[in-house]
């Protein structure tokens, strides 16, 4: 998991400020490091949850996390007093604080998440069969389409036009245990990255997913 956590640093490596002010419903594993005090709150809370492989299969834990100031140099963009989060389980992929969201064994599509982010293209399609159903991810007219086969839902923009901005999957399962599939995606350009959950039980009329919760980070 440590390659996991070193790319989702990567991809954020030029963020220096959070977008969203109000408490956050989402968090990167391993990567609560570099925020400036009062950007996430002090206490988090409990209810939150890690997303994390065990013995060849993932689960929701319950997660902990403890605050403490940032003891790196002097930043004279004023970072030096950040605040570092430190979380257990520490191998978590994602964290989420979501009432939908309950402890437990999470069913996925056979693959694997943790090598690395799948970026998606115009000549995209990837299979993500679940839970008995073909669930599959696709590009068309630069939008990036969830599919069952008979319903799609738009879940993001990917542009050949513009490379410097993709949308990657980092993870896709059934999170919220009710049968059908549940995405993660990072949106990164160079203004910033948003990372968001998708769940199927927050969808709309005719939608396979909703918007569920995102952590917006801007760039400088």
């Amino acid at each position: 998991m440590k390659r996991v956590a070193a790319l989702l640093l990567a991809a954020t490596a030029s963020v220096c400020a959070v977008a969203q002010q109000s408490a956050p419903h989402i968090l990167y594993g391993e990567s609560g490091r570099g925020y400036r005090k009062g950007e996430l709150p002090q206490s988090l809370g409990s209810g939150w949850l890690a997303l994390v492989p065990r013995d060849g299969v993932w689960r929701l834990e319950p997660a902990r996390f403890v605050s403490t100031p940032f003891s790196g140099p002097h930043d004279p963009q004023g970072l030096d007093d950040s605040t570092s989060l430190g979380v257990t389980p520490d191998d978590a992929l994602a964290l989420f604080d979501l009432p939908e969201l309950a402890p437990g064994k999470v069913d996925t599509p056979d693959m694997r998440f943790k090598s690395r982010p799948r970026a998606f293209d115009a000549t995209t399609v990837l299979p993500l069969p679940c839970n008995g159903r073909d669930w599959s991810l696709r590009v068309r007219d630069d939008r990036l389409l969830l599919s069952d086969g008979v319903t799609s839902t738009d879940v993001g923009e990917v542009s050949d036009d513009a490379p410097e901005h993709r949308t990657d999957l980092l993870w896709a399962g059934d999170l919220d245990h009710d049968g059908r599939l549940d995405l993660v995606l990072l949106r990164s350009g160079i203004d910033g990255s948003m990372l968001c959950v998708w769940l199927s039980r927050r969808a709309a009329q005719g939608q396979l997913v909703g918007k569920a919760a995102c952590l917006d980070q801007a760039g400088c």
